[in-house]
């Protein structure tokens, strides 16, 4: 077997974190767009969303009309697109009401005076 059978079957198998060891080493070697893929692939099942974008869009760099890609990219940018708004929208409307809602915001996203 190669680096991306073995990936494609620990990935199958649901042994994430081993996919991505398998093909972090793939990568080393040569970097296709299949080895991205599935790098990005065990990276979105482990809900590891940055890196998964990260790995989908190098995949896209060195095949820009390849569908499968973008379908993938599409599904991770939905995932952090309305968590990224929320955090933003939250963060503002504590700022516009002074830093003093921290059980509306969470002490995480509170602005510190």
């Amino acid at each position: 077997m190669n680096y991306d059978e073995l990936g494609t079957f620990a990935i199958q198998a649901g042994d994430y974190q081993e996919a991505i060891n398998i093909y972090r080493r793939a990568l080393q070697y040569d970097k296709t767009t299949s080895r991205y893929i599935g790098f990005g692939l065990a990276h979105l099942n482990l809900e590891d969303y940055l890196t998964a974008r990260w790995a989908f869009y190098k995949a896209l760099d060195i095949d820009p009309k390849n569908a499968d890609i973008l379908k993938h990219i599409q599904k991770v940018e939905n995932i952090l697109t309305p968590s990224v708004h929320e955090t933003f929208r939250l963060f503002w409307f504590d700022i516009a009401s002074g830093g003093d809602n921290e059980e509306v915001v969470g002490e995480d996203l509170a602005v510190r005076r």
